[in-house]
């Protein structure tokens, strides 16, 4: 009884917490609802993938990792940061602001279908597949309609309303998943993929406008556009570095190795991306408006940035651990059998992932308190690594050379990044360092089974997945449940 009414108290006080207007209270619903979409959403992508991987060749998806890769190195060419200028500025939701806004983002893609129909053949050339050339062209439109969208999904975010931007982006996502399974059927080759590629910019673009509706004017307001160039000075070129540096794999795999090994490195990395990529399009959004609003704080700040780092290490460890242990096995249940030869990159890829959510954390902490340029500063040395690094990595260990270089990168950012807090918001690195205590405990409770399996030769898959998510819930039983009904202190007082 008095476990039940402890629980329903629990409860209580956090619907209550949920219904007000706090910032706490806006962040756990926007939270909450970013999360149940895009889970759905990771969730249609992930069958999508799979249909696909048994519909098309290998080849295809390297076709694509190509097209795909060069449709985003173009967009981040000239990323200026309208949404982050938007969400950062204090003026973000006048309509003299979004106005220039617009305009600064539809010239800005505009100019990159341009450029993008130009070097189109140049692209194709390099990489010696002529197909190429269309499958470019008609993708690149995607620039187009990304710089149409209604600058008020970017308010909607800043005001932490995120229940219209769910049904844009993740309707977008559903229409482009939705056709490419259709056409896949239908076709059975690459144009299932750009053309459900081209659907979802389209449908984002369409639902921008009806769901946010934004009427532009052809009127410059002088100081809006100055705000809006000054973070820009400071935000160019983070974009493209930091696209450069996670796609620099694809880029030298294309050139090196056939589109079956590139496919197949691809749909793996795909896979990998999930916890990052919803992490992303989640809780990261949430955190670039709630840093923004306590950027002059920075004991609320450092408070805030400490819970998620832990959140993250608690989450992140047990499960990315049970994902390597379990790696073949993982891949060849969702892709198909000859999908697990690329089981040690992929178990590569998936600790990369943990330090590239921490590093988005923090990296979210430095737009939000108006410093792009050291965060670009960061990414410029990460992404000179990765260039230097890509192609011996890939010469010496093959696909898993390529995964150890952006590991490492990984590491290495996110070192660069938590060294400079101090003397920015006066967070101490100790603080930060005991975040990852739970690693201490939480990875030999998970391998230690399959370390002492192994020398007897106990090889079943079955008991090492047994005994691995065994693992997890043992980890998570010991840590939640001492701290069920306690409160905890905050970080930093």
């Amino acid at each position: 009884m008095v476990l039940s009414n402890t629980i329903g108290k629990a409860i209580s006080d956090k619907v209550s917490q949920m219904r007000g207007t706090s910032l706490k209270a806006r962040c756990t619903r926007s939270t909450m609802v970013l999360f149940v979409a895009t889970f759905g959403e990771r969730v249609l992508k992930l069958v999508r993938n799979m249909i696909l991987a048994r519909l098309l060749a290998p080849e295809d998806f390297g076709l694509m990792a190509i097209v795909l890769t060069a449709s985003i190195l173009l967009q981040a060419l000239s990323d200026v940061g309208v949404r982050q200028s938007v969400i950062h500025n204090k003026r973000g939701l006048e309509y003299e602001y979004l106005n220039m806004a617009w305009w600064l983002q539809t010239i800005r893609g505009l100019a990159l279908f341009a450029i993008a129909f130009l070097i189109a053949p140049f692209i194709s050339s390099f990489y010696g597949k002529p197909e190429l050339t269309l499958f470019l062209r008609i993708a690149c439109v995607v620039a187009i309609f990304n710089g149409l969208i209604s600058p008020r999904t970017y308010a909607v975010e800043k005001e932490l309303r995120f229940s219209r931007w769910v049904f844009i982006y993740q309707g977008g996502a559903v229409s482009g998943t939705v056709v490419a399974i259709m056409l896949a059927f239908w076709v059975r080759n690459v144009w299932a993929l750009v053309i459900g590629f081209t659907v979802e910019a389209i449908s984002c673009c369409l639902l921008s406008f009806i769901l946010c509706p934004f009427w532009p004017r052809l009127r410059i307001d002088r100081q809006s556009l100055r705000e809006l160039l000054r973070y820009a000075h400071g935000m160019f070129g983070v974009t493209l570095l930091t696209i450069v540096a996670l796609q620099t794999d694809v880029i030298v795999l294309g050139k090196v190795v056939s589109a079956e090994q590139l496919g197949m490195y691809a749909l793996a990395l795909a896979l990998a991306k999930q916890p990052s990529t919803m992490f992303g399009q989640t809780i990261a959004r949430v955190l670039l408006s709630a840093f923004a609003e306590k950027q002059d704080e920075n004991i609320d700040l450092c408070n805030a940035l400490l819970r998620m780092i832990k959140f993250t290490v608690l989450i992140g460890v047990p499960s990315i651990t049970l994902a390597v242990i379990l790696a073949g096995p993982i891949l060849s249940v969702i892709y198909g059998p000859k999908y697990a030869a690329v089981a040690f990159p992929f178990s590569i890829m998936c600790c990369s992932m943990l330090f590239r959510i921490q590093k988005t954390i923090v990296g979210t902490m430095y737009l939000a308190i108006g410093k792009p340029n050291l965060h670009r500063r960061f990414v410029l040395i990460m992404s000179t690594i990765i260039l230097v690094s890509m192609y011996p990595g890939i010469r010496l260990l093959g696909l898993a050379g390529a995964a150890t270089v952006l590991l490492f990168a990984d590491i290495l950012g996110l070192y660069m990044h938590v060294v400079r807090m101090p003397g920015l918001i006066g967070l101490r690195l100790k603080n930060y360092a005991s975040c990852w205590l739970p690693c201490v405990w939480v990875l030999p409770i998970m391998v230690w089974p399959i370390v002492i399996l192994r020398p007897i030769g106990v090889n079943s898959i079955k008991i090492k997945t047994l005994l691995a998510i065994l693992g997890l819930f043992i980890s998570y039983l010991i840590y939640f449940k001492p701290r069920f009904c306690r409160k905890k202190p905050s970080p930093i007082s």
